[in-house]
């Protein structure tokens, strides 16, 4: 069998890669939702600043009126779906981190080149292969899986799906999604651990030359 560099390195550096893609994420976020609750913000109080209804006012000033406080719910409204739209392409943002960085380890650990970073069967498989144990024994897996079976259910469904629902609890099948910026935290805050016993994992499994 033929040996490779010393991947130990990766068990410490790619945890820090993964942060750091985290952390842009989640940088990326704030500024957004920051910005969003500013344009609601904004809207509301323009609303209820607005003046009373007056009876003596002509017709023309009272269309006025109603144009503007159109214009300031139409603000409110689109800052309301612009955050909500934001979110969701958070999740499938920090799935497709996974998807990628995975694929790379895989790629430096086990010379598997032309893997299909969203193809989680090969990838599986290939785990069991090269370590001889199912990848769900890696640290975290499960908080993986559900962020993989909510981003499915984002791309593929609109809406929390049968099989996220059963698996999961917190999920209720055919709701709308909700707390999406909690659940991206959440699982966020696990991702550089799993990618640590991934990358310990796959070295442990495979022989290196100093």
């Amino acid at each position: 069998m033929s040996t490779r560099i010393d991947p130990r390195p990766w068990q410490w550096a790619y945890p820090r890669l993964v942060t750091s893609d985290i952390e842009r994420l989640a940088q990326l976020e704030q500024a957004v939702i920051e910005w969003c609750d500013h344009e609601s913000y904004i809207a509301q109080k323009g609303m209820s600043e607005m003046p009373p209804h007056d009876p003596n006012l002509n017709p023309s000033d009272e269309d006025a009126i109603q144009a503007q406080y159109e214009d300031f719910q139409s603000q409110q409204e689109l800052a309301i779906i612009a955050k909500e739209e934001f979110l969701i392409s958070q999740i499938t943002s920090l799935y497709r981190v996974i998807e990628l960085r995975r694929k790379r380890l895989f790629e430096h650990f086990t010379e598997f080149d032309g893997l299909d970073a969203s193809e989680i069967k090969k990838i599986e498989n290939r785990f069991q292969a090269v370590c001889g144990r199912s990848i769900n024994d890696v640290l975290h897996a499960a908080e993986v899986d559900e962020l993989r079976m909510l981003n499915n259910a984002i791309k593929h469904h609109g809406a929390v799906t049968k099989q996220l629902a059963n698996n999961y609890p917190g999920w209720i099948e055919g709701a709308p999604f909700s707390k999406l910026s909690e659940t991206f935290k959440r699982i966020s805050s696990v991702i550089p651990v799993y990618f640590k016993d991934l990358a310990e994992q796959l070295q442990s499994s495979i022989p290196y030359s100093l």
